[in-house]
Parts: C-alpha cells; sequence; structure tokens
C-alpha cells in the first residue's frame, strides 16, 4: 500500500515540476510577444501558438494533480448527509464511473494520435508535428487513470470512519 502511494506521490511530484516549467515558458513567451509586438513592431509569429500548446499541456497535466488534491469540482451534498459506510461506497462508485470515463477518453485519444492525418499534419507556427500536440491528451488521461486507482486503493484500504476525500 505504502509503494502505491510513494509511486502516486511521485508522479505528483514529477508533473508538477513540468507543469511550472511550462507555465513558466508560456509566460516568458506571451511577455516576449508582448515586447517584440509593440516596442519593435515586429510580432513574433509563432508565440501565439507555443502558449496555446503549453496550455493544453497544462490542462491535460493539471487534471491529474486537481484530481489527487480533490480539487475538482463536485456537488457532494447529500454525499455529506450519509451515514460513514454508504459514503464509502459511494466515493469509490463515483471513482468507478470516473476510470471508465477516462479510459474510453484514453481509448479515443490514443486513436486520434494515430490517424493518418494527424501524424502527417504539421503546426502552422512552428512547424511541429501535431502528434507532439495531441500526445498530451493519452499522457494526461494515462497519469490520471493512474492516480484515480490508487485513490480507489486507498479508499478500500481505510476503515469507513476515515473516508472522505
Amino acid at each position: 500500500m505504502k509503494v502505491i502511494k510513494t509511486f502516486g506521490d511521485i508522479l505528483d511530484k514529477v508533473f508538477r515540476i513540468f507543469l511550472q516549467i511550462l507555465v513558466a515558458a508560456m509566460a516568458i513567451v506571451i511577455l516576449m510577444q508582448v515586447v517584440f509586438r509593440y516596442f519593435f513592431h515586429s510580432p513574433l509569429s509563432w508565440s501565439e501558438e507555443l502558449a496555446r500548446f503549453s496550455m493544453i499541456w497544462i490542462t491535460f497535466f493539471g487534471a491529474s494533480i486537481a484530481f489527487k488534491e480533490n480539487s475538482l469540482s463536485r456537488v457532494d451534498l447529500l454525499v455529506e448527509m450519509m451515514p460513514k459506510t454508504i459514503k464509502k461506497a459511494l466515493f469509490i462508485i463515483t471513482d468507478l464511473i470516473m476510470l471508465v470515463i477516462t479510459t474510453m477518453l484514453f481509448k479515443y485519444s490514443v486513436d486520434l494520435v494515430k490517424l493518418p492525418g494527424t501524424i502527417m499534419q504539421k503546426s502552422a507556427g512552428l512547424h511541429l508535428p501535431m502528434p507532439i500536440v495531441y500526445i498530451c491528451a493519452p499522457i494526461g488521461l494515462g497519469i490520471l487513470m493512474v492516480q484515480i486507482i490508487i485513490r480507489c486503493i486507498c479508499i478500500f484500504d481505510r476503515p469507513s470512519e476515515e473516508v472522505s476525500k
């Protein structure tokens, strides 16, 4: 059990560092774009695209961190009024539903990355192969699936009295 939690924590730390780098890079690129556009009257052709792609990566990777920290939005008014044993069952059921949906999205995102049209396509400003941009979906969803599984195992392992998300 401790090994599984440690693995989840390591994943979390690695992707937090990656997200910090992406946010910093996005901020620097946007600042550069403003400076070049308004002071040098020569806008960068690739900056908006890089900022957009960074935001997409941040969104997919940030979802797993938000899930791990319980920061995703939810309505839990009825759940909080339930007895602890029912609450534990509801948490497990909702996590399993999330796992099924995330697994389906993962499968479709892998299919999207493997499409011939995607493989041959390049971005307009950076001339990056589009699979580099689209691969963030399977990676982010895969990490989210791992975090969901880890939380399900942790909920199973805890007594009903200690269950709260």
